[in-house]
C-alpha cells in the first residue's frame, strides 16, 4: 500500500508527543532512525550492529552477543508502541509497527469509519438528553477519582538543556519553577528560575560552591537554597527573585551522612521555619530539625531509632501543619512518614521498605506523590492517599524522581533521568581503557574471582538490582540472584572461587547473604535487624567481614561462616573492609562520607591511617594488593593511582575520560596484577518534566 511520506511523519510526530514516548529520548531516537531509513529506501541498513553504532553510540566492531542493547531496546519499543495505540487511540491515518524478528518498520493504513446517518430530530433530542445525564453522572464520579496514569495527561519536557537539571520547586502561584542546573559546561551547580511558558531560564546564583534544594518564600519574592560549605557543613541562603544580594540565614552540620542521603530543605508556608535533615553526631542518625527564620533557634522534630539510617527530605504540608519526611531503616530501605509541626507521634504513610527519590504533597493535602522503587530498581511516581488504600502508579518504568506539585495551577513537575554505567578494563601499566561489561543500564561493583576465570558484578539490566557473573572477557553473563525488588549488590568472591557474599534487603533491612557461584538458594548470614552491608571474605574463607551500624555508627564486624557470634573489629568507625592477603590486617574506609583508608590488626588493636588521598564518597573505589593500593583520586575528573605501601609513594596509572561510579564499589584488580576494572558513567542526563491538569 502506498503512503505519502508526510502521513508517516505526522504519525511519527504524534507518537513522539505521546505519554509513553515523551519521557524517553532513547525510544524516540530509535523509532525515528528506523522510520527514516525505511522512508529513504535504506532498509538494508536496519541491522543490529548498525543500529547499535548509529543509535546507541556503540563503538565500531562491538559484539551484539555480549552487548544485546538493540534487542533489549527493540522489545521496549514494541511494548511502548502497543501502549501508545491502546491508550492514546490516535486518529491518524497510519499505524507504525515493528514486527518481532526484524528492525524494519511496517506502515498500515488505519480504516476510517463512515459517518452514521443522524436519527430523526425527536430521537436526537432524546439521545442528547440521555447522553447529558450519563455524562453528568460520570463527571460527578470522576471528580472524586484521581487520574490513574500519567499517560492520560499531557506531559512535556520543561527543560532539555545539556547536563543535569533537577530539584524542581514551584512558585506559590504555580507559574514559575526554580531548579538546579550544572550549566552548559557541566562544571558548576547553581539555582535557576524559569516561567512555565518560557524556554530560557534565568540564573539566580553564581558561586563556585554547589547550590541545591531551592524553595520559594510564601510571597514568591525570594528563593532559599542550600550551599555546600567546608567540613560537611551547609549554608542556608536566599536570593531575591528579582535580583539583589544574597542573605545567609545560618549553617547546618552533617546534612549528608552516607551514600544516597541527598540534602533537601523546605520553607514553611508561613515563613517561620526552615526544615532540614541534620546529623547531630557521628553516632546518631539524621533527624529532622526546624530552624527558626527569625532567630536561628533550632528544634528537633523527629527522633529516629538509634540503629536506623535516620530521617531526611522534609516537606511541609500545604497548610503548614505537618511535615512529610523519608525515614530509612537501613541502606536503601526507606518509607515516607508524616509528623505534626508542633511535635507528636510520627505516622507511617508508605510500607514498601524500598528506596525513594523524593515526595510531594498534593495541593489539597490529602495524598502524597512518592518517587518509589517499590516494584523496580528505577523510581516511578505513585500516589499514596493519607487516608489509606491502594497506591496508584502515575508513571511507567523510566526514571521519575524528585516530584513537585504546584499549590495553584494544577501542575506536577518531576525529574526524568538517564544513566548508563558500564565496567571498563585498563592495564595496571597504563594505556587505553576498553569497555568490558556493558548494557543500556547500570553495571557496577566488579570483582575478579581469585582463580581469574570469572567476574562478579551488580546490574539492573533485568529491571532489578541483582548479582551477575561473566567470564573474564565480559562474555556469557549469567544472573545469579533473583530477589526481584530490593537493592542487591557488593558481590565478593570466596578464596576458592566457589561462593559469593553480597548484601540485599528482602526483610526490610540490609543483610549479608552467601550463594554458590553457579547460582542456587542464597543463605542469610546475618540475623539481627541492624544494617549489614559491603561484605568481604577472610583469607582463609572461614569468616566474612562487613560493615554494620548496630552500635549506632558504622563499624567493621567479622562473622564466622559456619555460625556463631559476630565480633566487632573496629571501634572508631569502619566501612567496606578487606583483609590483607597474609591475614594480618583489615583495611577499610572510615565512613561512607569520610575520606581515607585505615587499617587495624585482624584480632583488633590500634586503628591507623594508611592513605588519606581517597576522597569522601569513594569508599568503594579502591583495591588492595600485597604491595599496595589502587584507588581513584576524585569524584569527577578522576585518575587511577597506585600507592606503594613500602615506599609510601604514589604514581599515576590512568586518567578516566568520564565520571566514575560514586557511592558504590567500583574498582578491582585481577589476581595476576595485570588488569584493573572500574565502573564509569558513560551516559548521564536529567530533564524536568511538567504535567498540566494534575489533580
Amino acid at each position: 500500500m502506498d503512503f505519502d511520506d508526510s502521513e508517516i511523519r505526522a504519525a511519527l510526530a504524534g507518537i513522539h508527543a505521546s505519554g509513553p514516548f515523551v519521557q524517553s529520548a532513547r525510544m524516540r531516537r530509535f523509532l525515528s532512525f528506523v522510520v527514516e531509513k525505511a522512508l529513504a529506501g535504506q532498509s538494508e541498513y536496519l541491522k543490529e550492529t548498525v543500529i547499535g553504532i548509529e543509535v546507541f553510540d556503540r563503538p565500531p566492531g562491538y559484539d551484539p552477543k555480549v552487548d544485546p542493547v538493540v534487542r533489549n531496546e527493540a522489545r521496549r519499543l514494541r511494548t511502548k508502541l502497543e501502549e501508545y495505540y491502546r491508550l492514546e487511540q490516535p486518529s491518524l491515518a497510519v499505524r507504525i509497527g515493528l514486527p518481532k524478528g526484524t528492525y524494519i518498520p511496517t506502515f498500515e493504513r488505519v480504516p476510517r469509519l463512515a459517518p452514521l446517518e443522524p436519527p430523526p430530530r425527536r430521537q436526537r433530542t432524546f439521545y442528547i438528553a440521555v447522553g447529558l445525564a450519563i455524562a453528568a453522572v460520570l463527571a460527578g464520579l470522576m471528580s472524586h477519582v484521581p487520574p490513574t496514569s500519567m499517560t492520560a495527561l499531557r506531559t512535556r519536557p520543561f527543560t532539555s538543556f545539556p547536563g543535569d537539571e533537577g530539584d524542581p520547586s514551584f512558585s506559590p502561584d504555580g507559574e514559575s519553577i526554580a531548579f538546579v542546573w550544572d550549566g552548559p559546561d557541566g562544571k558548576n551547580q547553581d539555582i535557576y528560575v524559569q516561567k512555565i511558558d518560557a524556554d530560557t531560564p534565568r540564573r539566580l546564583t553564581d558561586h563556585p560552591a554547589a547550590d541545591m534544594s531551592p524553595v520559594w518564600s510564601a510571597d514568591g519574592a525570594q528563593v532559599a537554597f542550600l550551599r555546600v560549605l567546608e567540613n560537611l557543613r551547609y549554608g542556608i541562603f536566599s536570593v531575591p527573585v528579582g535580583g539583589g544580594p544574597e542573605r545567609k540565614w545560618g549553617e547546618v552540620a552533617g546534612v549528608v551522612a552516607g551514600a544516597g542521603a541527598d540534602p533537601h530543605m523546605d520553607w514553611s508556608p508561613d515563613g517561620r521555619y526552615f526544615a532540614i535533615a541534620e546529623k547531630l553526631s557521628l553516632e546518631r542518625p539524621r533527624c529532622i530539625m526546624l530552624v527558626s527564620a527569625a532567630d536561628g533557634q533550632r528544634r528537633q522534630l523527629t527522633w529516629p531509632d538509634e540503629a536506623s539510617a535516620g530521617d531526611s527530605h522534609p516537606q511541609f504540608s500545604p497548610d503548614g501543619k505537618s511535615v512529610a519526611f523519608r525515614r530509612g531503616s537501613g541502606v536503601s530501605v526507606e518509607d515516607i512518614w508524616a509528623i505534626p509541626v508542633e511535635g507528636g507521634e510520627a505516622r507511617r504513610v508508605t510500607r514498601d521498605n524500598r528506596g525513594t527519590e523524593g515526595h510531594a504533597w498534593s495541593a489539597d493535602g490529602h495524598s502524597l506523590v512518592v518517587a518509589s522503587r517499590r516494584d523496580s530498581s528505577f523510581p516511578s511516581l505513585w500516589r499514596f492517599p493519607l487516608s489509606g488504600g491502594t497506591p496508584v502508579r502515575l508513571t511507567d518504568s523510566t526514571y521519575a524522581g524528585h516530584p513537585a506539585i504546584s499549590r495553584r495551577g494544577h501542575r506536577l513537575a518531576y525529574v526524568n533521568s538517564t544513566s548508563d554505567v558500564n565496567i571498563w578494563r585498563v592495564s595496571t601499566s597504563g594505556g587505553e581503557a576498553a569497555r568490558l561489561i556493558a548494557s543500556t543500564l547500570r553495571d557496577t561493583s566488579p570483582q575478579y574471582s581469585p582463580d581469574g576465570s570469572r567476574i562478579a558484578f551488580r546490574s539492573d539490566r533485568s529491571g532489578y538490582d541483582e548479582i551477575w557473573t561473566c567470564d573474564r572477557e565480559g562474555r556469557e553473563p549469567v544472573r545469579i540472584t533473583n530477589f526481584h525488588g530490593p537493592l542487591t549488590g557488593s558481590p565478593r568472591w570466596s578464596p576458592n572461587s566457589q561462593e559469593l557474599a553480597f548484601d540485599t534487603r528482602p526483610e526490610g533491612h540490609s543483610d549479608i547473604y552467601t550463594v554458590r557461584a553457579d547460582g542456587g538458594q542464597p543463605r542469610r548470614l546475618t540475623q539481627d535487624r541492624s544494617s549489614h552491608v559491603v561484605p568481604s571474605w577472610s583469607s582463609d574463607g572461614k569468616s566474612v567481614y562487613y560493615a554494620s551500624n548496630q552500635t549506632g555508627a558504622w563499624q567493621v564486624w567479622r562473622q564466622p561462616v559456619a555460625g556463631g557470634s559476630a565480633v566487632q573489629v573496629t571501634r572508631n568507625g569502619g566501612f567496606a573492609p578487606f583483609e590483607s592477603a597474609d591475614g594480618t590486617y583489615v583495611s577499610y574506609a572510615k565512613d561512607p562520607a569520610a575520606p581515607g583508608i585505615w587499617r587495624v590488626p585482624v584480632q583488633g588493636g590500634s586503628e591507623t591511617p594508611v592513605l588519606d588521598a581517597l576522597p569522601a564518597a569513594m569508599w568503594g573505589n579502591w583495591a588492595l594488593t600485597r604491595e599496595g593500593i589502587f584507588f581513584l583520586d576524585a569524584t569527577v575528573h578522576a585518575n587511577i593511582r597506585y600507592f606503594d605501601l613500602a615506599t609510601r609513594q604514589t604514581r599515576l596509572i590512568a586518567t578516566l575520560p568520564r565520571r566514575p561510579s560514586v557511592g558504590d564499589s567500583g574498582l578491582a584488580v585481577s589476581p595476576d596484577g595485570r588488569w584493573l576494572l572500574y565502573s564509569q558513567l558513560d551516559l548521564q542526563g536529567s530533564v524536568i518534566m511538567v504535567t498540566e491538569g494534575f489533580r
